[in-house]
Protein backbone atom coordinates (compact mmCIF):
# COMPACT_ATOMS: atom_id res chain seq x y z
CA UNK A 1 0.00 0.00 0.00
CA UNK A 2 2.65 2.37 0.84
CA UNK A 3 4.58 1.52 -2.07
CA UNK A 4 1.19 1.84 -4.22
CA UNK A 5 0.42 5.13 -2.50
CA UNK A 6 4.24 6.91 -3.00
CA UNK A 7 4.03 5.85 -7.15
CA UNK A 8 0.86 7.77 -7.45
CA UNK A 9 2.10 10.83 -5.60
CA UNK A 10 5.82 10.48 -8.28
CA UNK A 11 2.91 10.40 -10.97
CA UNK A 12 1.08 13.12 -9.70
CA UNK A 13 4.30 15.27 -9.62
CA UNK A 14 5.48 14.61 -12.81
CA UNK A 15 2.11 15.52 -14.47
CA UNK A 16 2.41 18.93 -12.22
CA UNK A 17 5.81 19.31 -13.74
CA UNK A 18 5.31 18.84 -16.96
CA UNK A 19 2.58 21.14 -16.36
CA UNK A 20 4.31 23.92 -15.05
CA UNK A 21 6.81 23.60 -17.56
CA UNK A 22 4.24 23.91 -20.38
CA UNK A 23 2.69 27.04 -18.64
CA UNK A 24 5.75 28.57 -18.07
CA UNK A 25 6.89 28.48 -21.68
CA UNK A 26 3.67 29.73 -22.69
CA UNK A 27 4.05 32.37 -20.28
CA UNK A 28 7.73 33.37 -21.68
CA UNK A 29 6.45 32.96 -25.46
CA UNK A 30 3.80 35.32 -24.62
CA UNK A 31 5.86 38.04 -22.64
CA UNK A 32 8.16 37.70 -25.97
CA UNK A 33 5.79 39.13 -28.04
Amino acid sequence: MLVNKSRICDKDTKVKANYYKAASEKRGRDFVR
